[in-house]
């Protein structure tokens, strides 16, 4: 039997039509009163690239860059600023009342956060230090104290670049992904990192960053000091420029983006620091008044209830957060903070053979890992122009970061809604279901931007035209409603080059056999979505 095939914008015409007459396939009978009920199931999106093992990697035919080999998944050790305490102080104490109150006790301020009245102060007794903070938390003044501290951050070791040695990008899939999304709104991502270089294949939006290290406006390094890359190589996995004859691709290639770099780690003296903590609150609250709408933190440490406080006011302003679980691995019982906060994204790293990285800190019963990403031998931008391969959790949070970026530039652009994409879409890794060592899974950035483009679409197959359309909600689940009596096929397109044409660019799938509604829910089979080759009983399209 041959069908007629008549284009999708005919075909919804014809559905505007029978949704204005209230007419229906099938029985060909007038169904006068909507159904209850409906039709229910999901999809599952598949694409067409292979996973990279690490035989490809071929890391040991790669010559080093350099023999100054830097310590894989080394930390710096936390740092605790002996002589400073912060203090936030209840709303009703003004700046002069605080400056009174801590006169009686000897104490002066050195800088101050105004919209969380939080101040740090100078202690001239450091050996006191403990003993003040026991004190001063009995005051009805004051909201909370705790010591200042400087935080840790993941760090990795060199090699030398190609494009066809990110083995990380075929892992999730990502060029999968890049043909779905569009160019679109600007996104603005704010790495709050150190080590940022000026380089060729890296566009930053200087004007919009700051140096919180030096309380400088230029957050960039003028000095090569390749253990202090860290920013530059976090910021190349997210956003190195794509297509340009130029060494790496970042993951946010193909949309519209800009980093804002935000410097919080240097050096002092010849060993590596970080701003403390107080300036870090500052970091986050200029990404947050600068339009970002993610951030990256490759770093952490103990908790900090001024850094909680300036994460929780960003989220809550719709800002999308990523932080590393940290490198320690079984060494240490909990993720480190930020990760560990709940309104925080926390990843894991895995290697090329999508398992978990051995120095990826695993979660606990209090707070599993969210996600893995690959964070082994991670190629990417460090110093003026150069590329070298390092490894860490500081490298598997930005390739997050980059596939939030990816769904904001998708149109779903709300903290939640973003984190609802990326858990309901990962490979599972692990034991069956989420779990404490690696989450939800790895990323799949396919399957992740695809729930956000595919069309569920309800086949009359009386009259072979498409009567009704949904998209489904984030785990892929859909559910369609008002639905007349008759004869169907549910068929889930994503119409890759927005032609209006099922063609071989596009992925589709439909239910294998026509089913029957009757007025009662029906549960069909799960739809596979692949890269289209033709055929299918789909009329609505043009095929070609």
């Amino acid at each position: 039997m041959i069908m007629k095939r008549i284009s999708l914008y005919r075909a919804l015409c014809l559905l505007l039509l029978l949704t204005l007459t209230g007419c229906g396939g099938g029985s060909g009978k007038k169904n006068a009163s909507k159904s209850t009920v409906g039709i229910q199931g999901t999809v599952t999106l598949i694409g067409d690239s292979t996973l990279v093992g690490s035989s490809s990697v071929g890391l040991e035919r790669n010559s080093i860059l350099r023999s100054n080999t830097l310590v894989r998944a080394a930390l710096m050790t936390e740092e605790i600023i002996s002589d400073q305490l912060i203090i936030a102080f209840k709303p009703s104490m003004d700046r002069t009342r605080v400056t009174t109150f801590l006169a009686q006790y000897g104490l002066t301020i050195i800088e101050e956060l105004p919209e969380f009245n939080a101040y740090k102060i100078q202690i001239t007794e450091p050996s006191r230090c403990q003993e003040l903070i026991e004190e001063l938390k009995k005051q009805k003044e004051i909201e909370f104290v705790e010591v200042n501290r400087r935080v840790t951050r993941p760090m990795g070791f060199p090699n030398d670049p190609e494009f066809n040695k990110q083995w990380g990008l075929q892992a999730v899939d990502l060029p999968n992904a890049w043909e779905l999304v569009e160019y679109g709104a600007k996104v603005r991502i704010a790495v709050i990192d150190g080590g940022f270089f000026r380089h060729a294949d890296l566009k930053y939006n200087e004007a919009l960053g700051y140096d919180f290290f030096d309380d400088d406006p230029d957050p960039f390094e003028t000095v090569v000091d390749y253990r202090i890359a860290h920013g530059t190589h976090v910021a190349g996995i997210i956003g190195a420029i794509g297509n340009n004859n130029i060494g790496t691709t970042g993951v946010c290639w193909g949309i519209n983006y800009e980093i804002i770099p935000i410097k919080i780690f240097g050096v002092v003296r010849g060993e590596l620091s970080s701003a403390d903590s107080f300036r870090i609150a500052k970091a986050i609250q200029h990404a947050v008044n600068k339009g970002a709408h993610i951030i990256n933190m490759s770093w952490g440490g103990s908790y900090d209830r001024l850094i909680e406080q300036a994460l929780q006011k960003a989220y809550d302003q719709g800002v999308t957060l990523v932080a590393a679980a940290g490198n320690t691995g079984q060494g240490f019982s909990e993720l480190i903070y930020p990760a560990r906060l709940d309104f925080v994204i926390a990843v894991g790293a895995t290697n090329s053979h999508n398992e978990r990285s051995g120095f990826s800190l695993p979660g606990t019963s209090y707070r599993n890992v969210d996600l893995m990403a690959p964070g082994e031998w991670i190629l990417s931008t460090v110093g003026t122009n150069g590329y070298e391969y390092w490894s860490g959790t500081s490298m598997a949070a930005p390739y997050v970061t980059g596939l939030a970026a990816l769904l904001h530039a998708s149109g779903i652009t709300a903290p939640r809604a973003i984190k609802d994409y990326l858990v309901n879409s990962a490979k599972d890794i692990g034991s069956p279901g989420v779990d404490r060592n690696t989450g939800y899974g790895v990323i799949d950035s396919f399957k992740t931007v695809g729930l956000t483009k595919v069309q569920i679409l309800l086949i009359d197959q009386t009259t072979n035209t498409i009567i009704k359309t949904v998209k489904p909600n984030p785990g892929g689940n859909y559910y369609l409603t008002d639905i007349p009596h008759g004869n169907y096929k549910i068929g889930a397109w994503v119409d890759v080059n927005k032609n209006n044409l099922l063609d071989t660019a596009d992925f589709y799938g439909e239910t294998q056999t026509t089913f029957s509604f009757t007025g009662e829910t029906v549960s069909v089979p799960s739809i596979i979505v692949e890269r289209y080759s033709g055929g299918g009983s789909l009329v609505g399209f043009v095929h070609r």
